[in-house]
């Protein structure tokens, strides 16, 4: 088994035509940095806030999957310093990748 942690965005636009969805950072952090970052984020709970970001510690079985373990909110600063990016830019990035998938699987889902 191998663990690693992640920060995984969630979007909440809340509007017609909106996204609403999670994005997944493809950096692999070490298991410890979920054992050492500050719960500081509010998390899944806020209903004004239209992202939300949390670190998943996620665990790689033998067969290759997936499974989220732990999941903490995190603040955005945070996140950004984990992801080595500015505050600024860790959102837009989230929203990119999730209209990337959400085009990609409407793509697949459009009939012939």
């Amino acid at each position: 088994m191998t663990s690693y942690a992640q920060v995984t965005v969630a979007i909440s636009d809340n509007c017609p035509g909106g996204l609403e969805g999670f994005s997944t950072f493809d950096t692999r952090l070490a298991p410890d940095v979920f054992a050492t970052a500050a719960e500081d984020g509010p998390g899944w709970t806020d209903p004004r806030a239209r992202f939300s970001v949390m670190l998943d510690l996620i665990d790689r079985d033998i067969a290759g999957n997936e499974n989220v373990l732990e999941e903490k909110p995190i603040s955005l600063d945070q996140a950004a310093r984990l992801l080595e990016l500015e505050p600024e830019a860790v959102v837009p990035l989230a929203r990119q990748r999730l209209a990337r998938i959400n085009d990609e699987f409407d793509a697949r889902e459009a009939p012939p």
